[in-house]
């Protein structure tokens, strides 16, 4: 079963936290009224009782965390700060990030829910081991 939603409300929320995240449709891209290029992304989460849920995400070019996100999708920062990565293959791709909560600036009865600390799964996996030991 898929949850889908379309307008963010108190009720439907994500809890904060950290969520294990899988790719789940090409990125589309936009620009914004200032000619800012951004990327609008669709997650999927999975929880524990086999339920999931679609996360869309804004994320503009020039935020840190999208370097982050495409970072841990398996690109590679260069010597400019610049993570140059395909979006072809990404579909299926796998993340952790922590799940914020945060007010939309143009309405503050709306809150919204903001994806940061975006790590690849490979050292989730690590950091699961190290607690082990």
């Amino acid at each position: 079963m898929v949850r889908l939603f379309y307008k963010p409300s108190q009720k439907n929320l994500l809890q904060e936290g950290n969520y294990l995240f899988e790719v789940f449709a090409e990125p589309k891209k936009g620009e914004g009224p200032n000619g800012g290029e951004y990327f609008i992304f669709k997650f999927k989460t999975v929880f524990e009782d086999g339920s999931s849920r679609i996360l869309q995400q804004y994320i503009a070019a020039w935020e840190e965390c999208f370097r982050d996100l495409l970072e841990a999708l398996g690109g590679h920062r260069n010597e400019h700060g610049e993570v140059d990565m395909d979006s072809d293959g990404l579909i299926g791709l796998k993340f952790e990030a922590q799940v914020v909560h945060i007010r939309d600036s143009r309405d503050p009865q709306i809150t919204r829910e903001k994806l940061i600390h975006f790590k690849p799964v490979e050292s989730v996996i690590e950091d699961a081991d190290e607690n082990l030991f």
